[in-house]
């Protein structure tokens, strides 16, 4: 698995072998990357369900300002603090290892992010409870779920894009939390 565009184009991401690891295959990575667009540079990414990291370092490589990664497995978010040293993007970035529905019930969670990738393993039925935390954040946000095609997605937010199907994978943009203005 590789950094499709930017800074880091090329560069390789490590990833090991754990149970439900799934990562985000290059075709949907650059599929989501070609709608996000500028929309990306400057902004404080939230990568939920991290697993390598891979959707927070390829918004590292194409101009976003931080990332948060927030993984439950220790050993997987190993995988990240690891790419993040070899991606030389220690600075930028920012590892909990924690359960991703009690980080987002903790006062400040989302504080300070603007762009959100949710993308939680299928089939566990994380989808509704992930965007309903969400939704109670006090700052609007750019979302993208990426979910299976058999997972129903409850309403989030506002849409802000239409809905895209690769395979077995769904992605969706959404614009959720509080405030109507925008996520900048």
């Amino acid at each position: 698995m590789r950094i499709i565009a930017g800074t880091r184009r090329g560069r390789a991401l490590f990833t090991g072998r754990a149970a439900g690891f799934r990562p985000t295959s290059d075709r949907v990575r650059e599929a989501i990357f070609d709608v996000l667009a500028e929309e990306v540079a400057g902004r404080n990414v939230l990568d939920l369900f991290a697993g390598s990291g891979a959707l927070g370092f390829e918004a590292l490589s194409r101009g976003a300002s931080s990332v948060l990664f927030v993984e439950k497995n220790r050993r997987v978010a190993a995988w990240i603090e690891r790419n993040a040293r070899e991606l030389r993007f220690e600075a930028e970035t920012r590892v909990a290892s924690e359960d991703v529905l009690r980080f987002l019930k903790r006062p400040g969670g989302t504080e300070g992010r603007d762009l959100v990738f949710v993308d939680p393993p299928y089939g566990a039925g994380l989808v509704a409870p992930a965007l309903e935390a969400l939704a109670g954040s006090p700052r609007r946000m750019l979302t993208v779920l990426e979910r299976d095609k058999r997972e129903a997605a409850p309403p989030a937010g506002a849409p802000w894009r239409g809905a895209s199907s690769y395979g077995d994978t769904v992605i969706e943009y959404f614009l959720i939390g509080g405030g109507q203005g925008e996520t900048r």
